[in-house]
C-alpha cells in the first residue's frame, strides 16, 4: 500500500423522496451539494443532499464545542456519496463484504493510504435516522488521534455520539439506546477481558451473531465511564488513553486505569440494570448557514468518475474498472477517471499501466494535485534513488503548489531529497510539515528519523523512531515503526563509536607532536565494529538479522563534494569488497570490460536494496557483498577515471 492524500468518501443512503425513481432505461440523475466544510452527491432528491450536508456541518460543531482541540476538519475535503437505494449502495462495496454470515452494514468507516471512507445507509427511518450517519462521522475524527484507540472504545465512542441528538439551541449528548439495552438485559455480557481483547480481525467485530453484542457493551461501558467521570474527580478514560500512550497493551491500560475487571464488570452490570443511562444536555446555538450551500447537476460522466473513484478504494476493483471506463468511454479526454484508474493499477501492481494513466491525467488536468503525486510516485518506484528523474521534484512540487495541505507529497519530496543526499534541511522540513499536517500518520514520523539520520542525528532520530513506536496501530506500521528504531538505535551507537575513535586518534596525534608515547586505546584499525547498514528489498522492508562490519587496512578517502561529479549508474559484478575504521567502504566493481573503485566515507549513508530474492541468514554488506550481481550508483569524481563515490547499491544473485 502506498501513503497519498486524506480524503473522506461517505456513501450516505438518503431517504427516498416520493417521485423521485427514475424512468427504467435511462441514467440516474446525480447532483452535488456544497457546503461550507463537504461535499454531498446524491442520487436522491436536493432536499436529501442538503439534510445530510446539513448534519454534517452540525455534528462538526459539536465535536468543535466538546473537544476544542480536536481537529475536527481532515487535510482533504470530505465528500460524501449519497445513494438512494440498497442496490446503490452495496454496487460500491466489494463482494467479500456482502458474502453470507456478513454483519450486515448499516454503516462503514474504513481507513485508505490517503483516503479515509465512511460508507452509510440512511434509509431506515426512526427517531434517530442520523444514527449511523454521526456514529461514521465520528470514526473520522477518532481516526486523527495520535492513540491508537481498541475497537471497543473506538465503537463504544461511535455509538454514544451516535446515538445524540443535535437541535436548533441544544444538544443531547449520550441518550440511550434502547435496542442496545434490551439486548444486554436478556444476554449475558462478555467478560471485559474478552471485551478489551477483541481485534478487528475477531469474530466479535465480523460475525453478525456476536457483532451486535461487542457494540452494544462497548456503548454501555462508554456510556457508564463518561457518566463516572463527569460526577467524579478523575476520569478514568482520559487515564486509560494516557495508558494506551505509554505503550501499554489495552489489558494492562486498563487494569491501571478501570481496577479490578470483576468489580468494573460489577458496576457495568449494575449500571444496566438500573438503567442508569443518563444524557446530557449541551445549550448551544448550533448555527448553519444553508444559505451558503450551493448545489449543481452532475453529468453522468462525472457521476461515473465519483462512484468508480470510491469503489478503488473500498476494494471493489471489478465494479471499479467498469464504471471508470464507461466514464472514460463518455468523456475520453476526462481527467478524474484516469487519476482513478491510475491507482486502480497501481493497487494491483501493474505499475506502467498506473505510469500511462496518471501522464494522461497530468495531459488533461494540469491542476490535478493528485496526478502529479502519483506520477512523481511511479518514477521513484523506477528508480528507486530517483538520480536521475529530476521530474519526480518537479512533479512533487507542482502538487504541494496545487494543494498546499496534501501531506503525501511533502513526505515524499522529503524521500526524494533524502534518497539524493541534497537539500536536507529542506527535506527535514517537508518532514515536519507532513507530520503537522497528519500528527498521526506513523510513517511520516519515520520519514523524519531517515532525514535526520542522513543529517547524523542520531540522537534526535531515535527520539522521532520513538515517537512512531507509540502512535502506531496496525501491524504493518508497529513492524514499520520497530525496524526503524531499532535501526537509528544502531546508527547512534555508530555515531558515538567513530566519535570516540575519532577522538582517540586525535588524543594519539597530539601525543605524538607533543613528543610523547601513543598507545592504543580502542579498537585498531583491523577490529571488528558491527553498525548494521540496511539492506531492502524491492518492496523497502529491511531484510532481518544484523548487517555487520569486518574491518580490513585503513582505505584513504575523504569525501569532498566540490569534486563529485555527474550522478552514474552501472550493471556487473561485485568483484570485492574492503571496509575499514571509522566506517570507509571501498567497492571493486566489474561493468563488462572496466574495472572501478567506488567508495563511501560513511558505508551507513550507502542504500543497499535485494531487487529479485531475500538474502537468507545474516548478511554482512562489508564481508558477504563479493560475487553478487549488482546496479550502483555513485557520483563520479572529477579527476579520477574509473572511480566514484557511492550512493546507492541494488544486489541479485
Amino acid at each position: 500500500m502506498f501513503r497519498f492524500k486524506t480524503v473522506v468518501c461517505t456513501l450516505a443512503l438518503a431517504l427516498l423522496a416520493p417521485g423521485s425513481a427514475q424512468a427504467k432505461g435511462k441514467p440516474e440523475a446525480w447532483l452535488e451539494v456544497r457546503s461550507p466544510h463537504f461535499r454531498v452527491a446524491t442520487n436522491g432528491s436536493e432536499k436529501d443532499a442538503r439534510r445530510v450536508a446539513d448534519q454534517f456541518e452540525r455534528m462538526r460543531a459539536v465535536f468543535q464545542l466538546v473537544f476544542p482541540a480536536l481537529r475536527v476538519d481532515p487535510a482533504s475535503p470530505i465528500v460524501v456519496l449519497a445513494a438512494r437505494n440498497k442496490k446503490s449502495f452495496e454496487s460500491l462495496l466489494p463482494p467479500s463484504m456482502l458474502m453470507k454470515g456478513a454483519a450486515p452494514l448499516a454503516g462503514l468507516f474504513q481507513s485508505g493510504p490517503e483516503k479515509n471512507y465512511v460508507l452509510l445507509r440512511l434509509d431506515a427511518t426512526g427517531k434517530n435516522p442520523y444514527h449511523t450517519l454521526r456514529h461514521e462521522y465520528t470514526h473520522v475524527l477518532l481516526a486523527q488521534s495520535p492513540v491508537a484507540l481498541p475497537p471497543w472504545l473506538d465503537e463504544g465512542l461511535a455509538e454514544y455520539y451516535g446515538n445524540s441528538e443535535i437541535e436548533q439551541k441544544v444538544v443531547k449528548l449520550g441518550k440511550p439506546n434502547r435496542s442496545h439495552v434490551q439486548l444486554l438485559l436478556r444476554t449475558r455480557l462478555l467478560p471485559l477481558r474478552q471485551l478489551f481483547a477483541v481485534t478487528h480481525s475477531s469474530p466479535y467485530y465480523n460475525e453478525d451473531n456476536k457483532v451486535t453484542l461487542f457494540y452494544a457493551e462497548s456503548w454501555a461501558l462508554v456510556h457508564m465511564l463518561v457518566a463516572e467521570s463527569l460526577s467524579q474527580k478523575r476520569n478514568p478514560l482520559a487515564e486509560y488513553l494516557n495508558n494506551l500512550q505509554l505503550n501499554l497493551d489495552p489489558q494492562a491500560a486498563a487494569l491501571r486505569a478501570f481496577g479490578d475487571p470483576k468489580a468494573l464488570q460489577d458496576r457495568l452490570q449494575e449500571y444496566i440494570h438500573r438503567f442508569g443511562f443518563r444524557f446530557f444536555y449541551i445549550k448551544s446555538q448550533i448555527q448553519v448557514d444553508d444559505g451558503a450551500f450551493t448545489e449543481r447537476a452532475l453529468a453522468p460522466v462525472e457521476a461515473d468518475a465519483l462512484q468508480g473513484d470510491c469503489m478503488v478504494y473500498t476494494g471493489n476493483y471489478e465494479g471499479a474498472r467498469r464504471t471508470l471506463a464507461k466514464a472514460l468511454e463518455g468523456n475520453p479526454k476526462n481527467a478524474e477517471a484516469p487519476e482513478s484508474m491510475g491507482y486502480l493499477e497501481l493497487q494491483q501492481k501493474h505499475m506502467d499501466e498506473a505510469k500511462k494513466w496518471f501522464r494522461q491525467a497530468i495531459q488533461f488536468k494540469s491542476k490535478s494535485y493528485l496526478a502529479h503525486y502519483y506520477y512523481a510516485l511511479m518514477r521513484m518506484k523506477e528508480s528507486p534513488r530517483a538520480g536521475l528523474n529530476d521530474d519526480v521534484g518537479d512533479s512533487l512540487n507542482k502538487a504541494i503548489a496545487i494543494n498546499p495541505d496534501f501531506a503525501p507529497a511533502y513526505n515524499a519530496l522529503a524521500q526524494f531529497y533524502a534518497n539524493r543526499d541534497e537539500n536536507l534541511e529542506e527535506a527535514h522540513q517537508m518532514a515536519l510539515h507532513a507530520v503537522t499536517l497528519e500528527p498521526s500518520n506513523v510513517y511520516y514520523y519515520l520519514t523524519t528519523a531517515s532525514v535526520l539520520m542522513r543529517m547524523k542525528q542520531a540522537a534526535n532520530a531515535v527520539r522521532v523512531c520513538k515517537k512512531a513506536v507509540g502512535l502506531a496501530k496496525r501491524p504493518n506500521e508497529i513492524t514499520a515503526a520497530e525496524n526503524m528504531l531499532a535501526s537509528a538505535e544502531r546508527f547512534k551507537e555508530l555515531m558515538e563509536r567513530v566519535e570516540q575513535h575519532n577522538a582517540q586518534v586525535a588524543a594519539a596525534n597530539a601525543r605524538r607532536v607533543s613528543g610523547g608515547t601513543t598507545r592504543s586505546e580502542g579498537p585498531s584499525s583491523g577490529g571488528e565494529i558491527e553498525p548494521r547498514p540496511e539492506l531492502r528489498r524491492r518492496d523497502g522492508i529491511p531484510v532481518d538479522g544484523p548487517q555487520g562490519f569486518v574491518a580490513g587496512k585503513p582505505i584513504p578517502f575523504q569525501s569532498d563534494p566540490a569534486r563529485r561529479g555527474a550522478r552514474d549508474t552501472l550493471t556487473g559484478v561485485i568483484q570485492n569488497v574492503q571496509c575499514s575504521l571509522p566506517a570507509v567502504m571501498k567497492i571493486t566493481f566489474v561493468a563488462g570490460k572496466r574495472t572501478f573503485e567506488l567508495f563511501s566515507e560513511n558505508y551507513f549513508d550507502v542504500s543497499y536494496m535485494a531487487l529479485s530474492s531475500t538474502p537468507t541468514g545474516t548478511l554482512y554488506p562489508c564481508r558477504d557483498l563479493k560475487g553478487y550481481k549488482a546496479r550502483v550508483y555513485f557520483y563520479d569524481l572529477k579527476g579520477k577515471r574509473n572511480a566514484g563515490e557511492l550512493i546507492w547499491v541494488q544486489v541479485w544473485k
